[in-house]
């Protein structure tokens, strides 16, 4: 993407690691002109330690411009926002590769193995403008016969990050190499079958044959897509779908298709294997192994059929002599969402084999027994709901599983009251964990923290202004640790801490030391720090009045100590000539609405009845308690109320009525006239004092040896 600031193209990845030995990539910020020119482009070179490697340029959803003439945070916004317009691409900055390489035994032999390595890319190695090319010439042609899918992803769906991120169409989840190479397979594909149609030749071995290449080209789908990631720490690709979800992948790696032993040739070899454990599932236990992938011998009768497990008319009753489940686990995976991936691709393959399976435009979600939000989405209560369509279903099949199972193979078996007592407690674990889980599904899918990027933005500013430091101060020690774990993987930023647990500095290999309170302000004063991340205990007694910015990042209830915080750089010798204060809070919370109360309330009541402590004292209970008991509507009220209180006889608005000025002073007995004819008639100066001109319009007095100066 380009920097907002700078015009320089940004490549994103949280890091640039390749291998666990270390071997990572540097980035080489070609500068040009300077801000604002043109050229400006990252190149890459190959480092064999994780010092060498470039640290991340994407974190939390927010952007680092890397070019060290700019270096600015770039918002996640920012980012999205060109995404949508087209604006995000892709550029290579490592090619992984195998040598053969030859060794030595222990024995002296000769012996040969494969090596893994790695390279920085080169000019040939980027093919997007030829790519780009051949696509546009083919697009057109597979869009009128349907080879590549055209369906939009869904709006309405439990994780929509694809569409946040420039790809509303399904294709739009590949590259344009990756969809020219699916295209090309789904393509030659249809040209095979077709063929066979015309020439009589589809058999039911060569309709099953289809089916099983079909699913082939699926198995390369998932490890060819711009959700296909580098697994650094295995050297290997992990598919799209190594997590449940359609997490975006800021760097995604590709496989090389029509590479020997890679490619088609894997995929190929992973379907093959998972054909023939599915065939010894049902062979005889006697049966011998020829080699052959579909066996001559004919299996036992295998009847497969496909109907919702709770709607099993095709099955007769007490029918069945085993029911196997691998039920959906509430809402932990919503697989039907997460099979729109494939089906799109299937229903273009196998979907002309098997048309009867792929009716749907996309996969049924609503016939699916899982606890999905997504379907009561607009509708009060919709996780509650989603709940309880989830248990219903499942009773449901389990009903019907019972009802197909034969009588002869139930087993009745009467549980104590322990035994029903310990499966209530793991049912009811089991449902924690899945909640649990949910919730930190949940939480992974939140934006990134506006309040974070806002500070970030804050303090990149404030350094622009003058501010060579800033106070950052949190109201809780987690608060503090959490900003110092981000803060401290952007580049730029000298950190330091300070809170209940004393001062912390950095050491080695990302560990905190602990040092004393002098310490750690000696260290803040001769600027070995940018930021001091703080809670109140550096409120109470440390002096920074050498730092000239602070950073409000939780703003307290009593305002008392806002003040308090504020006092640490705002005294006698600072040495700036006006400082900055910036208060962080979160817009519609109750922190807003106590701080708009008080600065309505508050501002002439202070100047003129005096310290606000004896009025503030209370408001923090207060306010927890309107907070607990009532609605944020009654924390105005409170505010408001116990200022009154304190206030009671002292009419505020008749203040604001009243022409306010300071009085006006008497003339002063004597002036500068008196006091040089005083200080020029020595009767009248006490004994031993001396009087002279100093310089022109400044005189002296001398008493015991002690001069004194006059202007």
């Amino acid at each position: 993407m380009c920097c907002p600031y700078c015009t320089g193209l940004v490549p994103l990845s949280p890091n640039w690691r390749l291998a666990p030995d270390g071997t990572g990539v540097p980035l080489l910020p070609q500068l040009a002109d300077g801000p604002g020119s043109a050229n400006r482009v990252c190149a890459f070179e190959i480092a064999n330690s994780a010092q060498a490697q470039s640290a991340g340029t994407i974190a939390r959803g927010d952007g680092t411009c890397p070019y060290p003439d700019c270096g600015r945070v770039i918002d996640g916004d920012e980012i999205k926002r060109q995404a949508q317009v087209g604006g995000m691409g892709e550029q290579i900055y490592a090619v992984v590769f195998k040598r053969r390489v030859e060794y030595l035994t222990k024995a002296g032999k000769r012996r040969w193995k494969w090596e893994r390595g790695y390279r920085a890319p080169r000019p040939e190695d980027d093919n997007a403008d030829e790519t780009a090319q051949c696509l546009a010439e083919k697009l057109p042609e597979w869009e009128a016969f349907d080879y590549v899918p055209s369906e939009r992803f869904p709006e309405v769906c439990n994780d929509d990050r694809p569409i946040q991120y420039g790809m509303p169409l399904w294709r739009d989840l590949f590259s344009p190499r990756q969809l020219l190479c699916h295209g090309t397979g789904v393509e030659v594909f249809r040209e095979m079958l077709a063929e066979d149609q015309q020439a009589g030749r589809l058999t039911d071995l060569r309709k099953a044959t289809y089916g099983y290449l079909a699913l082939t080209l699926d198995k390369l789908l998932n490890y060819n897509a711009r959700m296909t990631r580098w697994h650094a720490n295995r050297g290997v690709l992990a598919g799209t779908f190594d997590r449940h979800d359609f997490a975006f992948k800021w760097s995604y790696a590709e496989m090389a298709p029509l590479v020997t032993g890679v490619g088609y040739d894997w995929a190929v070899e992973q379907t093959a294997k998972c054909i023939k454990e599915l065939v010894e599932l049902v062979r005889p236990a006697d049966a011998g192994d020829d080699g052959q992938l579909f066996e001559t011998a004919p299996p036992p009768p295998v009847t497969v059929t496909c109907k919702p497990g709770d709607r099993l008319d095709h099955v007769g009753s007490a029918s069945v002599d085993v029911v196997v489940m691998d039920p959906p686990y509430y809402d932990n995976v919503m697989y039907a969402e997460l099979s729109d991936f494939f089906y799109v691709w299937l229903k273009r393959t196998a979907g002309h084999v098997f048309p009867e399976l792929f009716r749907r435009a996309l996969t049924d979600k609503e016939n699916e027994a899982v606890a999905n939000p997504a379907r009561h989405r607009g509708e009060k209560g919709a996780a509650a709901l989603a709940a309880r369509d989830y248990r219903e279903r499942m009773a449901a099949i389990f009903a019907e599983g019972r009802r197909v199972l034969s009588d002869d193979e139930t087993t009745d078996h009467v549980q104590d009251a322990e035994e029903v007592s310990d499966l209530e407690r793991r049912a009811l674990a089991a449902e924690e964990r899945g909640r649990i889980a949910s919730l930190l599904a949940t939480v992974e899918k939140l934006p990134p923290d506006s309040k974070l990027t806002r500070l970030v933005a804050t303090l990149e500013r404030l350094r622009s202004d003058g501010f060579a430091q800033a106070m950052v101060f949190t109201q809780y020690t987690d608060t503090m640790d959490f900003l110092r774990g981000q803060l401290v993987a952007r580049d730029g930023w000298r950190l330091m801490c300070y809170s209940g647990r004393g001062g912390e500095v950095p050491g080695q290999e990302g560990a905190w030391h602990t040092v004393t309170r002098d310490e750690a302000k000696s260290r803040f004063r001769s600027g070995k720090a940018d930021v001091l991340l703080c809670t109140d205990a550096a409120a109470e007694g440390l002096n920074f009045q050498f730092c000239g910015a602070l950073v409000n990042y939780d703003m307290p209830w009593n305002p008392m100590r806002v003040e308090q915080r504020i006092g640490r750089i705002d005294r006698l010798g600072q040495r700036h000539a006006r400082i900055r204060v910036v208060n962080l809070h979160y817009e519609d919370t109750v922190e807003t609405d106590v701080y708009r109360a008080l600065r309505i309330r508050i501002g002439l009541f202070e100047s003129v009845v005096g310290p606000l402590q004896p009025i503030l004292a209370r408001l923090p209970g207060e306010i927890g308690s309107a907070v607990l008991q009532g609605s944020r509507r009654d924390v105005g009220e409170v505010v408001a109320a116990r200022i009154d209180e304190a206030a009671e006889g002292f009419d505020i608005d008749d203040v604001l009525d009243k022409d306010i000025r300071m009085p006006e002073r008497p003339p002063s007995a004597l002036d500068m006239t008196y006091l040089a004819r005083l200080l020029s008639t020595p009767e009248l100066m006490p004994p031993a004092s001396k009087f002279g001109p100093w310089a022109k319009r400044s005189s002296r007095c001398g008493h015991g040896g002690w001069p004194r100066r006059f202007a």
